[in-house]
């Protein structure tokens, strides 16, 4: 496509992207993820007079919401949701299986760019069969740890598919199941990347899978940003929380937040504080979001844990100032916001290393990062750290003076990171063969 595609008579005009997300836009409740980092990327997009950006995701009906003049949100139901499949409703997030959707295909005509968050569920699919049909530049972020999530969930899965006792691990152990789906996996992903024009990575583990996968696919790194205004120190306000959620007094207070399921590790969080209310210690878990395993870890925890549910975004601040160890023992993670977030609130973290590694430095000077997700080697570190508070401080206070010197805003994620590679690659002659037909 020339730079002529988006001028006319000399007057430049916006530059039309359509973002593919196969998920439900985040309600009320939810943070982060890849729903919510479009979503704070379309707020900071709007008013802008050399973007239109339209956002596709998941619905229950057809919808179009105005994010403002030049920003919208349009929403489609799927056609295979993984919600209407009694064996993955335990999923952390649905999307669409369907290998096309229509509705959305007709609805990709006349942008500029198109630009997937995936490279497996029907949105992207349709995305690349129009791609090709129009000779469309596509760009892809791999955004989510597609690859890793699936080799946590799928031994869940088959537990349903297969309820006998000892026969789903047999058949994972003789069959070396999840090497193989592992490697079909980055086969599909393979093929995707290569028919890209670009790809965006946000760990170095997808930089060297795509190094490996596709090497003349041309990668860029994509930062996700931080409001260093409502993530603030000064949010601090213990008694203000204590009373809000009836925690009891004088306790140590643990926080986790984040989705109650496998991949983020709430029964971790809750083993390690089992351990520590054993050895006698005085501490108190407060429990953000929800899940599949959030009866699991009350039961567990009973009055050693609150949960919450899901709460608004802007108001985690105060909990993350207020608190004085978070625990997020995942290890699937491209982008942990929230171990960000919390850094950013001047409060210590304790980590698995291959989740959060890319954002911490560990090793005591803004918290801890671990080796794997082994209960007792968490519950002993936590027990170090929670024997001396002051470092609790000096770790928080070097996490918010490190957050303020590397993060960027979400501006500045859209005018550095994604703004220079969606016109640079507009103005590249297409490099897809055109599609024999849909």
């Amino acid at each position: 496509m020339s730079h002529a595609r988006h001028t006319s008579g000399g007057t430049a005009l916006p530059l039309r992207v359509a973002v593919l997300i196969a998920h439900r836009p985040n309600h009320r409740g939810e943070v982060g993820g890849l729903a919510g980092t479009w979503e704070q990327l379309a707020q900071v997009a709007g008013g802008r007079p050399d973007l239109d950006l339209t956002l596709f995701f998941l619905g229950d009906r057809p919808a179009r919401v105005p994010y403002a003049s030049n920003v919208r949100a349009v929403l489609l139901p799927p056609l295979l949701g993984t919600e209407r499949l009694a064996f993955l409703r335990t999923i952390p997030t649905h999307t669409d299986l369907a290998p096309f959707h229509p509705a959305l295909f007709r609805r990709l005509r006349g942008f500029h760019l198109l630009h997937a968050t995936d490279a497996f569920y029907a949105f992207a699919q349709t995305a690349l069969r129009r791609a090709r049909r129009d000779r469309l530049p596509l760009v892809v972020s791999l955004q989510t740890d597609t690859i890793g999530w699936a080799r946590i969930h799928t031994p869940v899965i088959l537990q349903r598919l297969l309820p006998w006792p000892g026969f789903w691990s047999w058949v994972l152990e003789r069959s070396r199941l999840l090497d193989w789906q592992e490697r079909a996996m980055e086969r599909r992903l393979a093929r995707y990347v290569r028919q890209c024009r670009a790809v965006f990575v946000s760990h170095a583990r997808d930089q060297e899978r795509v190094r490996r996968l596709a090497p003349q696919t041309p990668f860029f790194f994509l930062r996700r940003g931080i409001d260093l205004e409502c993530f603030h120190p000064r949010h601090r306000d213990r008694k203000a929380v204590e009373a809000r959620f009836g925690l009891p007094p004088d306790h140590l207070l643990l926080l986790f937040v984040g989705r109650l399921d496998p991949v983020k590790g709430i029964l971790i969080a809750a083993e390690v504080v089992q351990g520590l209310v054993r050895c006698g210690h005085r501490v108190h878990l407060l429990v953000v979001g929800d899940g599949a395993q959030r009866q699991e870890a009350a039961r567990r925890l009973g009055k050693h844990a609150t949960f919450t549910g899901n709460l608004p975004h802007r108001e985690l601040g105060s909990l993350y100032a207020s608190a004085d160890l978070l625990l997020f023992p995942s290890e699937a993670e491209v982008w942990p916001n929230v171990v960000i977030e919390a850094r950013a609130c001047g409060l210590a973290v304790v980590a698995c290393a291959r989740g959060a590694a890319h954002v911490m430095r560990g090793h005591a000077w803004d918290g801890v990062l671990l080796p794997n997700r082994d209960p007792a080697l968490w519950t002993a570190a936590v027990e170090t750290l929670l024997a001396q508070p002051h470092r609790l401080r000096d770790m928080g206070r070097r996490a918010r003076q490190a957050v303020e010197r590397e993060m960027p805003s979400w501006q500045q994620v859209l005018e550095e990171d994604l703004l220079p590679v969606w016109q640079q690659v507009v103005q590249q002659p297409s490099m897809l063969p055109p599609a024999a037909g849909v």
